[in-house]
């Protein structure tokens, strides 16, 4: 073969790959189109990465500062995409199916994706969001069905006490709060309250019979409603749980906890609320890969809400039972940063300090706090008016 031919050849086989590589990308990208309210139509390309369809940043970025003015930025940092408009906040968390909208979490089915240095994001969530927004209408072959809500319904109760227990998915009517309660159900060491004399039970057992007493002295206050995560027999699991209070509409959580230690003269009562210290458990596998923390890892869902309900609770369980009660304490612990409502802990006292387990015992003692909690709700509730 002579050189001209040679380069015909090389000619021909460049533009057979060059057509190849074309194909393959008109077969990885998808466009589909969008209708704004005022007429335009505006167009997006996908890609379909682990058989789903996603939208590269950059597209999706000037996409949405031109058809409605919110603007994107990506941390790389914390790996989070925040969306912003205003007071309209929007999160969308690398390899967690989330979107955090302002201080509401939404359950997806697909997590943004970084593919060698690409950040691509599911279109499944851009619908969640175009519904959120109102402001255009997806069209085109690339539109994916939207996923179903992940709102998976606590198990079935098996008996009347656990239905009548179970969170409610439907608002309270007006003026009323509703407020969750979460009573210990993780099987403890040792120690029991009370002795023979005054009938020792088992610490589990002692934390949901206070929940109901709880429960009992918000509705016979007026103006609140409350709900159980648990009902008796039950053993959820804490992520069970998780979902039961997220789903449960209510205005706070209130989880009631014993404690013990080595130390005999460890005890009063403790306060707890949700902390800044990284929560490495969040982002798991983002550590196992050498990468900085992720943004849920830091996250403190309704901080100052939570923290205005904990200083009552101190102020008043202080007065009601005399016991050292506060500072208010902050810890990463895992249910008080994966619900989405205010939320706060109390260790009630310390099974393993002598004082404490004889008051514990005592129905006054436990009638004292009872009443504080309420009292402390009640102000809670006149604060968020």
């Amino acid at each position: 073969m002579g050189c001209f031919g040679l380069r015909k050849a090389v000619k021909f086989h460049a533009l057979c790959l060059l057509l190849m590589l074309i194909a393959a990308g008109a077969a990885g990208q998808e466009p589909f189109s969008v209708k704004t309210k005022d007429g335009r139509v505006l167009s997006l390309n996908t890609k379909t990465v682990k058989n789903a369809p996603h939208i590269p940043l950059p597209d999706l970025s000037r996409f949405l500062e031109q058809a409605i003015g919110y603007k994107t930025d990506w941390d790389e940092t914390f790996g989070v995409l925040k969306i912003t408009n205003g007071a309209e906040n929007f999160s969308l968390f690398l390899d967690k199916a989330v979107i955090l909208h302002n201080t509401q979490i939404m359950h997806g089915t697909q997590s943004v994706l970084n593919e060698s240095g690409e950040i691509l994001i599911p279109l499944s969530s851009f619908q969640m969001l175009a519904e959120i927004w109102g402001e255009f209408a997806i069209q085109g072959a690339a539109v994916a069905t939207p996923p179903p809500p992940q709102s998976t319904p606590a198990p079935a109760p098996a008996s009347t006490s656990a239905a009548a227990t179970s969170p409610s998915t439907k608002p309270p009517s007006g003026g009323v709060m509703r407020v969750i309660i979460d009573p210990a159900t993780e099987p403890f060491k040792s120690k029991r309250i009370g002795n023979e004399k005054t009938k020792p039970i088992a610490r589990e057992e002692w934390t949901l019979s206070l929940a109901r007493r709880l429960k009992a002295s918000l509705e016979q206050e007026g103006g609140f409603e409350a709900v159980l995560t648990t009902a008796e027999g039950e053993k959820p699991t804490i992520e069970e749980k998780i979902k039961r209070i997220n789903n449960s509409l209510s205005a706070a959580l209130v989880a009631l906890r014993l404690e013990e230690s080595e130390f005999e003269s460890l005890g009063g009562i403790e306060v707890v609320v949700a902390s800044s210290a990284l929560d490495m458990t969040a982002d798991k596998s983002r550590a196992e890969r050498g990468l900085s923390a992720g943004a849920a890892a830091v996250y403190i869902p309704r901080q100052s809400e939570s923290q205005n309900l904990a200083a009552a609770l101190v102020e008043e369980l202080e007065r009601a039972t005399g016991s050292r009660t506060g500072p208010v304490m902050p810890s990463p612990a895992y249910l008080l940063k994966r619900v989405s409502i205010p939320a706060v802990i109390i260790s009630c006292g310390y099974v393993s300090n002598p004082s404490d387990n004889i008051n514990l015992a005592k129905d006054s003692y436990q009638e004292s706090i009872v009443r504080a909690i309420t009292d402390a709700l009640k102000k809670f509730k006149n604060l968020k008016k």
